[in-house]
Order: C-alpha cells, then structure tokens, then sequence
C-alpha cells in the first residue's frame, strides 16, 4: 500500500463542518476545522463504492486503511487509535450523486475527525471537527445526514475490528481478544439466567451435572457471585449465567465489569449467545431505537444488556 501525505491549510471541509455544527448547535458546539492533510492511497484509487463498500469485510479493510495511514502521520489519530475506547464509532458514507465519492467519520468522544474525498485519484482530505459528543450522537448525526440528502448510504464499521486488523503491521495494541477460560465442573445440576442476577429471566432451563462447561468470568451483583459459562446444547454453543454455588473452578478467574454506559442502537440488530458467529444466534432482532447498557468488548463483539417485553436481557451485539 502506497501512501503520500500533502499537510494543506484549506476550507474543504468547511461545508460538512457546517451541516454537522447546525445540528449540533442546540447543543453548544464548537467547530474548529484544523489543518488538513490531502492523502493519497493508491490501493483505493479507480474503485467505485460499490466495489469498496458492497460488504462488512471490504468495509473494514477500507477503513483499516484510511486511519492507518493517518495514523503513521497525525499523532491524534494514533492516539485515539492506541488508547482504546469502545465508544469511539466509525462510519462509511456514499455520496448521492458521486459514485466515487468517499467519507470517513471517527466519532471520538471529544471531537471527531473527518475523511472526505475521491476514490478516482485516491485522495482522502483529512481534518477534525471539535466538540463534545455523547454516546449515541454518532448515530443521531449519521441519520441527519442521510435524511437532509448529505449522503446517501452509511455503514457503521466496528472499531473493535479496525484495531485489531492494523495492529500486526502498524503496532497498535489490539483490546479485542478471546479470553482464556477457566476449567470448572459442576457439583449439581445447572440452572441458567440470561445475565448475573435474578432480574434476569430463566433462559435454557436447567442442564444436567455432567454438562462439560468452561467458566469465563465472574460477576458479584447483590453480594451474590454469578458465573458466565460456556457450555455446547444440542450442538450449538452457548454462554450464559449460574450462580457459582454450582460451579467448581480449577484455576483463577477472571472479574467481569459491573461498570456500562449507556447508547442507543442505531438499526434492528442479530444477537448472539457468545462473542462469535459460531455460537447460537438469539431469536428475532433487537430493533432499532434500543437502549444498551454497554459493558465489555471481545472478539469484536459487544456484550450488552437491553429490556425486552419488560424483562432484562444480556446478549453479544455484532459490529456495535
């Protein structure tokens, strides 16, 4: 991959400064445009964005590369990159009227950095927009967008996937990694939950003492400790949670987080048991509009919780 950085003093990214501000504005914005770099990447020249976006994993590469080679040039980028916040969000945008026509936007939680260009010469115009945001604004923004006809598509790109694809080449740690479970067996039969605690509801019955499990985490929630278990049922995989009064751990464990913020899911999502394709999908989606508790990333999965007909439920949201 190819790269040139040009360092620009200009106002291209004036006007897309502006549709975000006047959204913004109700909200105390403020916009700076700050100095621009035009960068080449001749990887993505000639391509039309029906080549680049047409599906999750062209998504991701296209925008692995873009804050790659930001990040070998603006020191912000590498830094937003290198300390990992899952709350930072990254959307691809078409243009309505310009098949070659390309937009990045890096939602981090003190400003945001904007990726406009062409894709027919491969140059991608870099800048920043500052203001404060809250989770669930990039949502919110994205959708204006689309609505006032300032773009015509957008794709939210995990940035869980995007940090671990560019760290083996450009050393940027990756957060995002399976666990390491602990070996544990069951002293009696094995009641499970959807979540740590009884205001979750009963979710797979109650499985027998010689069920091979493998015990991920540990989570204390009114003084009593619960534990997430991995388990296979009918062939499928699954996680899910006991009390570990059940539950003979061979080995330390690790602590789960008590500790979310909140968002609000921007399209009807599939969930999943565990953080992985291979494990079983939940029934139905959750639809658009949801409020999430966020807690942890892993695999580039997000665990999350979100009440469904009144009760709680905690599940693995792909691509969050």
């Amino acid at each position: 991959m190819k790269m040139m950085f040009v360092r620009k003093r200009t106002c291209a990214l004036i006007m897309a400064g502006l549709i975000l501000f006047g959204f913004l504005s109700t909200a105390q914005a403020v916009l700076e445009v700050s100095e621009d770099y035009m960068l080449t990447v001749e990887s993505l020249a000639d391509k039309s964005l029906s080549a680049l976006m047409g599906n999750e994993e062209q998504r991701l590469i296209v925008s692995s590369i873009i804050l790659a080679a930001a990040a070998e040039n603006i020191g912000d980028i590498r830094a937003i990159l290198e300390e990992f916040d899952p709350r930072t969000k990254v959307f691809l945008a078409s243009s309505p009227v310009n098949s070659y026509s390309i937009d990045l936007l890096l939602f981090a939680l003190d400003h945001t950095w904007v990726f406009t260009g062409s894709t027919m010469n491969g140059q991608i115009l870099v800048g920043t927009m500052n203001y404060t945001i809250v989770p669930g604004a990039a949502e919110m923004i994205m959708s204006s967008f689309k609505s006032d006809g300032s773009i015509k598509d957008y794709y939210q790109v995990s940035f869980t996937d995007i940090v671990n694809r560019i760290y083996p080449t450009f050393g940027v740690y990756p957060m995002s990694t399976a666990r390491i479970p602990t070996p544990a067996g069951l002293n009696q039969r094995m009641a499970t939950r959807r979540g740590p605690g009884t205001k979750y509801t009963e979710e797979l019955g109650t499985l027998p003492q010689n069920t091979d499990i493998k015990l991920i985490e540990t989570v204390t929630t009114n003084g009593t400790p619960w534990g997430m278990v991995e388990f296979y049922r009918n062939g499928m995989k699954y996680r899910a949670y006991t009390g570990m009064k059940r539950i003979d751990a061979y080995g330390p464990v690790a602590q789960g987080t008590l500790e979310y913020y909140e968002t609000i899911l921007s399209q009807a999502t599939v969930v999943y048991y565990g953080p992985g394709y291979d494990y079983a999908q939940r029934m139905g989606k959750v639809p658009a509009g949801t409020l999430l508790r966020v807690y942890d990333t892993e695999n580039g999965f997000t665990l999350c919780d979100y009440e469904s007909d009144g009760k709680w439920v905690r599940a693995y949201f792909p691509m969050l």
